[in-house]
């Protein structure tokens, strides 16, 4: 079991404004947000979003309504620029 650790990049512009998050967006008719946390639970991983508001805590859960494809997934999955947006240094596994 896998948990994601600050799913959504700090909400860092080059991520949620990767051309390819924007194209699932309109085809979910959704946000960048919940697109990526849906491609973490679509594939098994546990998210735990950080938000102190009821209504944005509400809204998380319908990453769970959802459905990516493979194909999806897929094109998330290219958009791997081998860049952490995330510094976790003391975390790192060697």
């Amino acid at each position: 079991m896998f948990q994601a650790f600050s799913s959504l990049g700090r909400q860092n512009p080059d991520l949620i404004g990767d051309p390819v998050i924007i194209e699932l967006v309109e085809k979910h008719n959704t946000t960048p947000q919940l697109i990526l946390l849906s491609f973490a639970t679509c594939q098994g991983v546990g998210v735990v979003p950080k938000s102190v508001d009821p209504e944005r805590i509400r809204t998380n859960f319908k990453c769970l309504d959802i459905k990516l494809s493979q194909e999806d997934i897929q094109k998330l999955n290219s958009i791997d620029k081998d860049q952490h947006y995330i510094r976790t240094t003391g975390w790192l596994v060697k």
